[in-house]
């Protein structure tokens, strides 16, 4: 009889510099490490949840928070937000001048609710 409660190894990605966060969906994983080739400071690494890479982006950004909403990968702080495309498009970068609590998909397949303190608002990506 098969243990099906034991996780198995899919596939093995390998990261280059130290990881600094991971957030998973069902459908997919993001990774943010330290980016070894210089430029900017980090890099988002975006997989299948079978291993198979997506895309990746490199940027500057102090974030805090990282998350997946269906399609896009999510990053933001006290004050502003990074949204990416799976495949390492940047899809929306901003501030705002409320604290963000949390970010989520919105009611279009192109937006995001932003919501802290006393606020909520829609944004729409490029």
């Amino acid at each position: 009889m098969e243990n099906v409660t034991s996780p198995a190894l899919v596939r093995q990605a390998e990261i280059d510099g130290e990881v600094r966060g991971v957030a998973w969906s069902k459908d997919y994983v993001a990774v943010i490490s330290d980016n070894t080739e210089g430029g900017s400071e980090s890099r988002l690494s975006m997989f299948k949840s079978d291993g198979t890479a997506m895309g990746t982006a490199e940027f500057s950004y102090s974030w805090r928070n990282i998350n997946i909403q269906g399609d896009f990968v999510i990053l933001n702080n006290e004050n502003s937000c990074r949204v990416y495309s799976l495949s390492g498009k940047e899809r929306f970068a901003g501030e705002f001048d409320f604290s963000v609590a949390q970010v989520t998909r919105g009611r279009a397949f192109n937006s995001l609710i932003i919501s802290g303190g006393d606020r909520m608002r829609e944004i729409r990506l490029k």
